[in-house]
């Protein structure tokens, strides 16, 4: 299986919440544009709906007799190309998955020749991962927090899952360098790429645009764009992850302190519709503000030593946002009414 000594295959292990559905959609949408520029997005090991990702290869749920033929799949796939871009964030979300990287990252060498292997990792501004991740969580998971113990103890919020996170995976997600050690401690001979995601660190470029350059590859347009450009038609709109206003937010919160985790994921849409239009408030618990603020700001100090060492630009990942300034010593909370909460009951009990 190993005649394709001269392919590099990337392999993007996200972060969580910085890009990753995005990236994955556009390289899923223009898989035969990339494919004639020499670059393969694979169907193999790829998963057909939602985030598009290589969840089957690179998840928990394959063994390895599996991922081999998924790996040879990938060699008949890629034959015509010379660079092999693979992505699933959870490599770094889940603990498990990335406990696995050394053993994955060695089957594709097999695969494809000895040193192969390049990862990128991207990465937001600090202030925003924390509150989007502590979304994510609320939304569906992340990081591998269980609900049902996280929100056993009553004011359970924001800072409080950070903590888990620490505890449970020995970094916080806003530590960036901690990161990166982690990972070259799994895969100290893998080159790693660092890349900011944030717009004004890419000179206004889209991170999708600025990866054609990271992988050196040109898309090159078929005769379906083309006739879209001709006719005036826009390309298909990239998949965006839900947007729940604060107020949703602090009634999941709500929701799961009182109701089974799995209901709660299943009934997040019909308890956002009851918010819907709701202004997007300041709420402490799921805010970041106080001694959070402090602690993410911190390790962002820490980090500008370890990114600014690195090629690229990473000043608005190292920048403080207005919004998070403003509500650096804000105190105060969402509190839903009775009536409310008994809306929010009502879903989940049916």
């Amino acid at each position: 299986m190993n005649n394709n000594s001269s392919k590099i295959v990337y392999l993007h292990i996200g972060l969580p919440k910085c890009a990753s559905s995005s990236i994955q959609f556009h390289f899923a949408e223009s898989y035969l544009n990339y494919k004639r520029a020499g670059l393969c997005y694979p169907h193999a090991g790829r998963t057909v709906r939602g985030y598009r990702n290589h969840q089957v290869l690179l998840g928990n749920d394959t063994t390895i007799e599996e991922k081999l033929a998924i790996l040879a799949n990938i060699a008949r796939e890629s034959r015509r190309s010379n660079k092999i871009f693979l992505s699933y964030e959870e490599c770094t979300g889940n603990k498990k998955t990335f406990s696995n990287l050394p053993a994955l990252v060695e089957l594709i060498n097999e695969a494809f020749g000895a040193g192969c292997v390049k990862v990128v990792l991207c990465i937001r501004n600090h202030f925003e991962l924390a509150e989007s991740s502590y979304a994510q969580f609320l939304k569906g998971g992340l990081y591998g927090i269980n609900h049902k113990n996280f929100f056993k103890n009553d004011g359970a919020a924001i800072g409080e899952y950070f903590e888990f996170v620490h505890r449970k995976r020995g970094f916080y997600p806003f530590s960036y360098r901690d990161i990166f050690l982690k990972i070259k401690e799994q895969l100290p001979e893998t080159s790693i790429r660092v890349l900011s995601t944030e717009r004004s660190d890419l000179g206004g470029q889209d991170i999708t645009e600025y990866l054609d350059q990271v992988l050196d590859v040109q898309p090159k347009d078929g005769f379906a764009d083309l006739l879209r450009r001709w006719s005036g038609k826009r390309p298909p709109t990239r998949r965006r992850n839900e947007r729940f206003s604060v107020k949703s937010l602090a009634a999941l919160q709500y929701a799961y302190s009182r109701h089974d985790p799995h209901e709660c994921q299943r009934s997040r849409n019909k308890i956002a519709a009851i918010f819907e239009g709701a202004t997007n408030e300041f709420c402490e618990s799921v805010s970041v503000s106080g001694d959070l603020f402090d602690k993410i700001y911190t390790y962002q100090r820490k980090d500008a030593v370890f990114l600014n060492s690195l090629a690229g630009s990473f000043n608005s990942v190292l920048s403080v946002p207005r919004k998070f300034e403003e509500n650096r010593d804000r105190r105060g909370t969402i509190m839903l009414s009775p009536a409310e909460k008994d809306k929010v009951d009502k879903v989940l009990r049916k």
